[in-house]
Formats: C-alpha cells, structure tokens, sequence
C-alpha cells in the first residue's frame, strides 16, 4: 500500500496558516481575448520579454489558468497535450519519453528543460527524468518552443526548450493546500504559499506523492513495479527589489514500471507480447514484482539547484548576472534484480555530479528600437564516469556493492553569444534577429551554431515566420563511459547535430478564432542512440550493447495549430501533425532490409482539448489524441505499433472562493493500448511495446488563503 508521509512539511504547514483568512481567486482566462492571448510577454525565444506573435520561433505558452482548468498535475500531463511530440510512457524510470518532431534516439536528452531558466537536465545523463516530482501547483506558466536553439543556449537545446516559470509572492499572496487521492492507493499533498512586501517578494511550495502504480497483469499478477514512494518537490524563491535566489530540489523513487522485459518463464507464467514469444528467462531482465522481500527495482533520482540572480541598469545597458549550483545523480539506495543465471542478481548503482557556473549578459536596445544582446557562459562540472562501480559480495545468488571508489572528468566549458534584433522600418513590420553561440569544452571540442529569422507581420492579423537554426548535443559522460552487465563504453562518440528549416504562418481569422501553418525541414546527424545491439563481445552468453552514432536522417512535417472562442465561457484548440522521415546514412543499427525511418514516431498525430464553463463555479475540459501507426527500430520484430485514439475529461468546482474540487479521469473510455519501446526493444530483455492502463482517476481538493 502505497504511503503518504506529510511529516516532512507539517512544520511549514502550521507556520504558513498562522493569520490566514480566505483567498482571492484568480480571474479566468477567457476573459482574455485571442488578441490579448498572442501579445503575451515571452522570454524562451530571445532571452527577453517578446509579445509571443512577434517571438521568432514556433511557440506554445500554457498559461495557470490552462494547467488548473485542463486538470493538469505535473509536467507529463502537459506533454500528452502538446502538438508534434511523439510518446512513450514507460511507467517507470523516466516515466514518459518524449520526442518533439521526431527528435528521438534517446530518452530526453534533446530537450532542454529550464526551471526558471535554470537548466534541469542530468549532469551526467544529459536527460530529463520526468515524473510526479514536477508538480505544477506552483507554476505561473509554461514556455515551450519547437526548432533548435543552441544559439541561445548551448548543448541539449535540440529540438527545443521547455521553461517552467514558477509564481511570484505577488501572484500568490497567500496560502494554498492541496490533497489529491485517486486510482492506485494515489495520495498526495502539496503546499504553496507566497507574499510580496514591499520590495522584497517571496514564494514556497513543496509536494509529496506516493502510488503502487498500474498493475500490467500480463507481465505478472503481483506487478508492483510502477510504484512511486514519496516523490517530492521543494522550491523556494525570494527576491528584493530587481534581484532574485532561488533553490529547487526534486527527489523521486520509483520502479523501473515496464523497461525491461520481466522474465515470466522464470515464475512459471505464460509468455505474453509479440507472437507470446516475451517473457523468456533471459540474462538482464528485470523483476517485476518483489523478491527478498523487496520492490524489484528501485530507480531515485534527484535534482538540486541553487541560483542568485543580479540585474543592474548601466546607463542605456541592462546587466543580468547569473550564478548557480547544481547537484544531480542517482541516489545510492537504487537498485535492481537483475536476472543472472537463472537466479535473481541485487545489482546496486549510483551515481552523482556536480555543477557551478555563471552567465553575464548584458542587453542594449537603440533608440531606433533595435535590440543587442551579448552575453559569456562558463560551466565547471565534476561529471562521474558513468555509475560507480561494484563489486561481488556474494556469488550466488549474486549480490553486489557500490564500492567507494567515485572516479570523474572535470568538464569545462565557455561560451560567447551575442543575438542582434532589428528592423529596417520604424512600423517594425519585418524584424530580423542574428544570433550565434560559440561553446568550446575542454572534453568534446568545440562547436558553433547559427540562427537567422525573419518575422513578417504583413498585417496587424497575419504574419509570416521564415527561421533557420542549428544545434547540437554532445556525447556526455553517460553515452561515453557509462556501463553495464551487457553495456559496453564508448569513448568515441561524436557530437550529434541538427539543421531546421522553418515556415509558420500566423492568423488571426477573427476575434474568435487563430490558426497557423507551419512546413519544416529537419537534418540530424551523427545521432546517438543508447544500448545498440552489438552481439556477444564478451562471450559471456548475452548480447552486448552501446552507445553509438547510427547516422543521420531527414525529416520533413507540416502542422496545422487552432484556438476557437464560441463565447466567454467556451474554447476549444486543435493541432494536427504529419512527418515523413528517411535514414540518410546506415551505420550499426540501420540496417539494409530492415525499417528506413526514425523509429517510434507517427506520421499523423492529432489532438483537441474543450473547454466549457458551466457555470460561475463549475467548468469541465475534454481532450483527446489520435496517434497513429508508429514506426519501429529495427531489432523490434514488431514492424510497427498500432494506431490509437484516448480521451481524458476534467471537472472543476468551486465551493466557494476558498475550496476547489478537481476531477481528472484518464482514458475515459478504458481504451486498450500500446507505445513502441524504447532501446534495442528485442523482445527479449527489452519489450516491444509498452501498455497503457485502463480508465484511472484523481480527485484534488485545494483549500486557499490569503493575507
């Protein structure tokens, strides 16, 4: 049964409702009309504050009042609603991989995540791993951005950004409470308390959640794999006049859910998945459900970071000097029962890096309007060398330990940008932006990344976007040296690149409705996929694997984007996606005969939301999604994974204006099915495909104060 432990935030509880009265809520969205909606301040796209129609790249901004209306909880909701983005929910490890516009090869590592700016992706892995620890009870809004933008910000910014923007002490003013139950033993508690006085502004907010988890019946009857043991968020912001400290940590322990096959022959339980061929006692998968009296597996990562932020007026110049900490890794309680043998091996790991480093920028904007942004990175981070290594304590079963023995590369890194914006008219009705990033680290080389946009405004309601960007993603310590019992290192990596080529029409069809077009031409090379079968290098009996650059691939799309007002109490969006894409080179993985395209994507995706209020107090919001038939890498014996189509409903009420209720049932019609798995997805270690759950819900009740 799952468990709730509240203890760790009673004491900021009892504190935060000392002299508390009932809370103000804010005003509704809706009443904001689609114009006012595109003039909202963005800052992901230039580093500044830009109307989000004039912002030059492809942009989606969700809003509070989005993620409270739509019934989103943490960030993985948020993903399952976006256009262009390819799933796959593992329910475990990451727990849900995502790929923008057919970014995929790895788990989230080309996607730049920041927290308020600040970057949040794995020092060591380079990765996201997503989950109930980002809860977005504290969010102000979220900026995302698709295309590459290395430009701006270096390594991981890929195939795009996602900024979480967290609320202000003036946005709060006050106290919110929020307990939320729901399907499998779900419990979770969140605070969130803000106040600005004076010139001195501060906000605090945590959460705690614990689930068992879906139970995948097929893989075992006593599944338990993808439970979550008290995940938690802690972040904290205080500011005094135009200078800003923050502190964020995120902790989730949590089962590896369904990333490896689960080794049925060996619990005397029929073979299930491809052909009923899944489920063999091979070496390296994973135990389901619990051994020793222990959860199979047990995956607790964490992030920490600490930043102070100083802002200076220099005469006609801004000043924004940046510092931060951060500490990643996986904690040394992790673990795994690792089939060795036909016997359960405890294989242990661990790893944890660390990071400081500082960003000076300053900005000029001319008297003609024109904006010049300069600015120097540098980054020193101590990077352990993959996980720690082991060693045997006993033989059989085989038990091993982390040995103390930490081994690291010191990664340096300095970086010079510079972004010019400017118009050659004083209506501004065509502006260009220039930028460019040079990064040179002491361990990958160097690399230069270019951008050029035009951003057309031939009207005050249509406007035309022409943008060019390149990208890369270096090989981290992870791809290079991390190993396993089958996985080899790889210190020859190469840094993957990216080429985007980008067409976005805008328009504004009415004070009700806006629509944009966009075509896309994306090149990767040199990309890096994890865990490439290579055959038994070792001849230990088992298939070896590593990290490597597979080559490179085109990839064309177009995409059709729509907001719709019928009323001040009703909207709807929808988004359609199509892509086709080709390996344009064939090394390792790619093979001759087998499956040309990037693996685990759709070439049609199409999702809607609604939203309708009811009523002054209740308002509901439906979404669904179409994905339709994916591709497969070519060691899947699947050569694809089925078309599906999902729908979720949310039911909002307002008790009064200080108590809410919140409904949110997923799979609302208890559909059946399936993603593409990640990795070599052999249908031996690995599975094909991953299963969703059934219908499943949460309902959230949120108590608020104010001052």
């Amino acid at each position: 049964m799952a468990k709730l432990v509240t203890g760790k935030f009673s004491f900021f509880v009892a504190t935060l409702l000392m002299n508390q009265t009932l809370a103000y809520q804010e005003n509704d969205p809706l009443n904001m009309s689609l114009s006012e909606l595109l003039n909202v301040q963005v800052t992901s796209a230039t580093k500044v504050a830009t109307a989000l129609k004039d912002a030059p790249a492809t942009m989606i901004v969700i809003s509070y009042s989005d993620i409270k209306n739509r019934g989103y909880k943490n960030l993985d909701d948020v993903m399952r609603d976006l256009p262009a983005v390819d799933l796959v929910d593992v329910h475990g490890t990451f727990p849900l991989v995502w790929a923008p516009r057919g970014a995929y090869g790895d788990e989230n590592k080309r996607t730049l995540v920041l927290i308020d700016g600040i970057v949040e992706n794995n020092i060591l892995e380079g990765n996201v791993l997503s989950g109930p620890q980002y809860s977005l009870h504290n969010v102000k809004r979220i900026e995302v951005l698709w295309g590459p933008a290395s430009a701006l910000y270096g390594a991981n910014a890929f195939s795009g950004v996602i900024n979480i923007i967290t609320k202000k002490g003036a946005d709060i003013n006050g106290t919110e409470l929020e307990y939320l139950t729901g399907s499998y033993d779900s419990q979770a508690f969140k605070f969130l308390s803000g106040a600005k006085f004076n010139d001195f502004e501060f906000s605090l907010s945590g959460s705690v959640l614990s689930t068992d988890g879906p139970v995948f019946k097929e893989r075992n009857p006593n599944y338990n794999s993808s439970y979550v043991d008290e995940a938690y968020s802690l972040v904290l912001r205080a500011s005094y006049n135009n200078n800003r400290f923050g502190f964020h940590r995120f902790d989730r322990p949590m089962g590896y859910g369904q990333f490896a096959n689960s080794a049925n022959e060996l619990f005397g339980l029929p073979l299930f998945g491809y052909n009923n061929s899944e489920g063999q006692a091979v070496d390296d998968s994973l135990a389901p459900t619990t051994i020793n009296g222990q959860k199979g597996t047990l995956w607790h990562s964490v992030t920490s970071s600490s930043f102070v932020e100083l802002n200076q007026q220099l005469s006609d110049y801004q000043l924004k000097q940046t510092f931060y900490y951060r500490e990643t890794g996986i904690e040394d309680d992790s673990y795994a029962y690792t089939l060795l043998d036909n016997e359960w091996a405890f294989i242990p790991f661990t790893h944890e890096s660390y990071l400081w480093g500082a960003d000076l920028q300053m900005d000029h904007i001319s008297d003609n309007g024109n904006h010049v942004i300069v600015g120097l990175d540098f980054e020193n981070a101590d990077v352990e060398k993959g996980y720690r290594e082991t060693f045997v304590q006993q033989v059989s079963p085989v038990i091993r330990q982390i040995g103390d023995n930490r081994i690291s590369d010191t990664y340096i890194n300095k970086s010079l940008y510079a972004q010019y914006q400017f118009s050659f008219s004083e209506e501004k009705s065509t502006l260009y932006t220039l930028g460019a990033r040079y990064d040179d680290n002491n361990i990958y080389g160097s690399s230069f990344n270019p951008r050029l946009s035009v951003v057309n405004k031939l009207s005050e309601k249509l406007t035309i976007k022409t943008l060019f960007s390149t990208a890369f993603r270096a090989p981290n310590s992870f791809d290079l040296f991390a190993k396993t019992t089958v996985r080899i290192a790889n210190p020859d990596l190469k840094p993957e690149t990216t080429k985007n080529f980008e067409i976005n029409l805008s328009h504004q069809l009415s004070p009700y409705s806006f629509v944009e077009y966009i075509a896309f031409y994306k090149q990767l090379d040199d990309t890096i996929v994890s865990n490439v079968p290579i055959g038994d290098i070792d001849n230990d009996g088992s298939i070896d694997t590593q990290n490597q650059n597979t080559g490179g691939a085109n990839i064309y799309g177009v995409e059709l984007r729509s907001q719709f007002r019928f009323s001040n109490n009703s909207s709807v969006f929808f988004n359609l996606s199509g892509q086709e894409s080709e390996i344009n080179s064939v090394e390792n993985t790619f093979q001759s005969g087998f499956n040309q395209e990037v693996p685990n994507i759709a070439k049609w995706k199409a999702n809607f939301g609604v939203s309708w209020y009811i009523n002054d107090r209740q308002n509901t919001y439906f979404a669904g999604r179409y994905v339709g038939s994916r591709s497969t890498t070519f060691s899947n014996p699947r050569n694809s994974i089925k078309s599906y189509f999902v729908a979720d409903l949310v039911w909002n009420f307002e008790y009064s204006k200080a108590a809410e209720l919140s409904l949110r049932i997923n799979n609302l019609f208890d559909a059946t099915y399936f993603d593409p798995a990640v990795r070599s997805a052999n249908g031996l270690n690995f599975p094909t495909q991953y299963e969703y759950p059934g219908t499943n819900l949460a309902l959230s009740i949120t108590l608020k104060f104010s001052r």
